[in-house]
């Protein structure tokens, strides 16, 4: 977006309508890719039942004790830890990501 803004005070225009355009087609891009890759890793979890299992193994126990109470620094930890997780969602993205 700051590309865009700074292109157009470059030529003397600054067109707010045409930023606003532009954003608009980038947040949508990512709401699609996003959702998109949700999809992906859904469908593999529901294909591959004892990955599903492993992983909820693993959030049970790492997110034992995390309430509407914790900190964001709590959940950020038990969000860390969670090796697994990590794993599938890079699996995830580097096999069925939306570009492909």
């Amino acid at each position: 977006m700051d590309m865009i803004i700074k292109a157009n005070e470059k030529n003397g225009e600054l067109d707010m309508e045409c930023c606003l355009d532009e954003f608009m087609s980038l947040y949508e891009a990512g709401n699609q890719t996003t959702s998109s890759s949700l999809g992906f890793f859904i469908a593999e979890m529901v294909r591959h039942p004892e990955l599903q299992e492993k992983l909820i193994s693993e959030i049970d126990e790492k997110w034992n004790g995390i309430t509407s109470e914790s900190s964001n620094e709590e959940i950020a930890a038990a969000l860390h830890e969670m090796k697994y997780l990590d794993c599938c969602v890079k699996e995830n993205i580097k096999e069925k990501s939306a570009g492909h």
